[in-house]
């Protein structure tokens, strides 16, 4: 899993270019998210496409910080029994 998300590339389908971001028709902003798991994690809405690739590009470290965390704690778990 922790590969996935740090090796992500943009999708050949991508308008934008941008991994993470896509553009929101009905609003006209740009939507930012990341996916964890297969799970899809939604950043917020932002005027430039500059804007949403940071908050992507953020998204994306903290959910590998967060996912490093529940291995190290698991970890220390397996180590204690």
């Amino acid at each position: 899993m922790l590969n996935s998300i740090k090796q992500r590339k943009v999708q050949e389908r991508s308008k934008l270019g941008v991994t993470g971001v896509a553009f929101n028709e009905e609003r006209q902003v740009y939507k930012a998210y990341t996916c964890v798991g297969g799970k899809y994690i939604h950043l917020g809405y932002f005027d430039t496409l500059e804007e949403a690739r940071v908050a992507a590009g953020k998204g994306r470290v903290e959910a590998l910080k967060k996912l490093i965390n529940k291995l190290n704690e698991e970890l220390k778990r397996l180590e204690e029994e």
